[in-house]
């Protein structure tokens, strides 16, 4: 996997129908001259995101990407050092910028407040959002970039930014925000809100509280949730649940997962699966030769909801593309 921290370089991101084939994995870097004639003459949109982690960039390129249609090339710098952040913005070059406020690196003209146990929590926030702010406010004075910014579960708000998100984001509100901002911003022909379908996601797994938290993950960013802890019942039902991807776990009292996977790809080949297992390590293999769409730790997913929320935007790219190949 190409590694996305590295805080200059540009990356080149396919778009529309394009990232719907290829998803994240089509990054690839812009020095490498194999891409397509006519992908040269298309117009690039340049996206500047203020974070070095890899997944947290990728869920938000995912999201960008239904965006913009085959008409574009999205470009995308990104670097966690806020000082760095300015300079990109302020050459002009640029047509969105994203700052995830928690994770920047800040200099000393913006000093960030230190948390300790006796500190409480509502003053550390509100001098961090006051912080986070005045920054927000010199960049999109410096450069005129319209900014969405976002922020760990709530942990600050930021009056100055053009939208503000907690992690994770509400994917349907995000799209509409990114479109607003290109809108505003380039005159950017922009896919239709008919695109913009609800997605429904059907969830197994024996462990009742672990369902809520995938239903709460998934439905923060804006996604139905039908959750059922029974794989037969979750079989019978398929037909009138009509899910656009399935998530189950692999070890199950009755129906274990890889039964249930076997079931449903012989009725509903094209149904992207996801597993999330606390034994993905070892059983993988098996998992991916029965055809699932990806394997997420189940430890993972409750510790950084966005990996999961990663793997789920990309298999919904894949849905993307079997509708559009239907129309």
């Amino acid at each position: 996997m190409t590694d996305l921290r590295q805080s200059n370089q540009e990356w080149l991101v396919p778009t529309g129908t394009a990232a719907l084939a290829t998803g994240s994995a089509g990054l690839v870097r812009r020095g490498l001259h194999l891409i397509a004639e006519q992908q040269h003459k298309k117009r690039k949109v340049r996206i500047l995101v203020g974070e070095s982690q890899k997944a947290l960039i990728e869920v938000i390129i995912d999201a960008i990407n239904c965006s913009l249609n085959d008409q574009y090339e999205l470009l995308v710098t990104s670097t966690d050092q806020a000082s760095q952040l300015l300079d990109y913005a302020r050459s002009q070059q640029f047509d969105l910028c994203f700052a995830i406020l928690n994770n920047l690196h800040y200099p000393p003209d913006y000093p960030r407040p230190t948390y300790t146990r006796s500190t409480p929590v509502a003053e550390f926030r509100a001098k961090f959002t006051d912080m986070a702010s005045q920054f927000v406010a010199d960049l999109k004075q410096d450069s005129r970039l319209p900014v969405i910014a976002l922020a760990g579960e709530g942990a600050i708000s930021c009056p100055s930014a053009d939208y503000y998100f907690p992690l994770p984001f509400p994917i349907p509100e995000f799209i509409e925000a990114v479109k607003t901002c290109l809108s505003v911003k380039r005159g950017l022909g922009l896919m239709s809100d008919g695109q913009l379908k609800r997605r429904k996601v059907l969830a197994t797994d024996d462990d009742v509280w672990f369902l809520e938290k995938v239903k709460t993950v998934c439905e923060s960013s804006g996604y139905e949730v039908v959750t059922i802890t029974d794989k037969a019942e979750a079989l019978a039902r398929f037909a009138e649940i009509k899910p656009d991807l399935v998530t189950t776990d692999l070890v199950s009292p009755g129906l274990d997962g890889y039964h249930f996977i076997r079931l449903l790809k012989e009725d509903h080949p094209s149904i992207p699966v996801i597993v999330i297992s606390a034994f993905v390590g070892p059983m993988e293999r098996r998992a991916r030769e029965l055809g699932v769409f990806d394997c997420v730790d189940k430890w993972d997913a409750l510790r950084q909801p966005h990996l999961l929320l990663r793997s789920i935007a990309s298999a919904n790219h894949s849905v993307y593309r079997s509708d559009l190949h239907a129309r």
